[in-house]
C-alpha cells in the first residue's frame, strides 16, 4: 500500500494506492468505520478481485490496465431528496473528461458511461445516513483505460477510442480536476445546472427509443428523473417511473 498527500482539501488530497483489493468501495467503507478516512481521500487499486457495479453486478477489469478507484465525500446536511445530484456531478465529470479529449460519451441511466453505445465506465455510489440526511458517500468509479480485449462484453476503452496508450496516473489527474470542478458546483447547490448538463448527455432523453420491462418491449422517451431517483419514461399510455433493474435499454434503437 502506498499513500500520497498534498495540502489541498479537495478530492484527491490523499491517495491510497493498493496493488490488490476485493473492492475499493469495500476498503473505503471499512476504513471509514475505523475513522481513518477523511473527505476527498481516493483509494486506487491495480486489481479488484470482487469489483462491484450497481445492485450486485460484477465489474470485470484486466489488472493494471484500467482505473479502479473510490473516493470519499463528507457532507454537513445533505438532505435525501438531493442525493441524485451526487450521481449527476460524478457522471458529467466523466463525460466532460472524455469530451475534452475528443471522445463523445453518453450517460446510460443510472450509472454507466457509454461511447458509441459501448460501456467505457461505471459508477457505484453508497451513502451513509444520519438523522435523515446523508452524512457521507463512497463513490466508486471503474473506467476502462488501456484494456483492448473485453471478450463477449459490449465494452470499449480510452485506448480503443483514442488509439493511444495513456498512463493511469494521467487519466486520474485529469478526472480529479473534473470531479473537483463539478463538486464545487454541487457544494454551491447549483443543482439545476448539474441536472441540465446531466440531461444533455443522458441516453434517450426526449428521444423515442425502445425499452423493455416485465411486460415486454415498448417505445418511450426518457423525460427525467424523479425526486426519489426513479427514471421517468413517457409511454403511449402515459408516464411511468422505473427503479433500477426494472427497465432494459435497447441501445441500437
Amino acid at each position: 500500500m502506498l499513500a500520497s498527500q498534498n495540502n489541498e482539501s479537495h478530492i484527491g488530497h490523499t491517495k491510497i494506492h493498493l496493488s490488490s483489493v476485493d473492492s475499493t468501495n469495500n476498503y473505503a467503507a471499512n476504513m471509514m468505520k475505523e475513522g481513518h478516512l477523511s473527505h476527498g481521500t481516493v483509494i486506487l487499486a491495480d486489481e479488484q478481485t470482487n469489483g462491484r457495479g450497481q445492485r450486485g453486478a460484477v465489474w470485470q477489469s484486466e489488472p493494471g490496465m484500467n482505473l479502479q478507484m473510490s473516493f470519499v465525500l463528507a457532507f454537513d446536511n445533505l438532505i435525501l431528496i438531493n442525493q441524485r445530484f451526487i450521481n449527476c456531478f460524478v457522471s458529467i465529470s466523466l463525460v466532460s473528461f472524455l469530451k475534452k479529449r475528443g471522445v463523445e460519451a453518453k450517460i446510460k441511466w443510472p450509472n454507466d458511461i457509454l461511447v458509441n453505445n459501448k460501456k467505457i465506465g461505471g459508477i457505484l455510489i453508497e451513502n451513509q445516513l444520519k438523522n435523515q440526511c446523508i452524512k457521507s458517500s463512497i463513490v466508486g468509479v471503474g473506467f476502462n483505460v488501456n484494456q483492448i480485449d473485453f471478450g463477449d462484453l459490449f465494452a470499449t476503452s480510452f485506448k480503443l477510442e483514442t488509439h493511444v496508450f495513456t498512463p493511469i496516473s494521467e487519466v486520474l489527474d485529469a478526472m480529479l480536476w473534473q470531479f473537483n470542478n463539478y463538486f464545487e458546483i454541487f457544494q454551491t447547490e447549483h443543482f439545476s445546472q448539474l441536472e441540465n448538463e446531466y440531461f444533455e448527455s443522458l441516453w434517450g432523453y426526449r428521444e423515442l427509443k425502445t425499452f423493455s420491462d416485465e411486460n415486454g418491449p415498448f417505445l418511450g422517451e426518457i423525460m427525467g428523473v424523479s425526486e426519489n431517483g426513479q427514471l421517468i419514461v413517457q409511454r403511449a399510455e402515459g408516464k411511468k417511473e422505473y427503479d433500477i433493474k426494472e427497465l432494459k435499454f435497447n441501445l441500437d434503437s
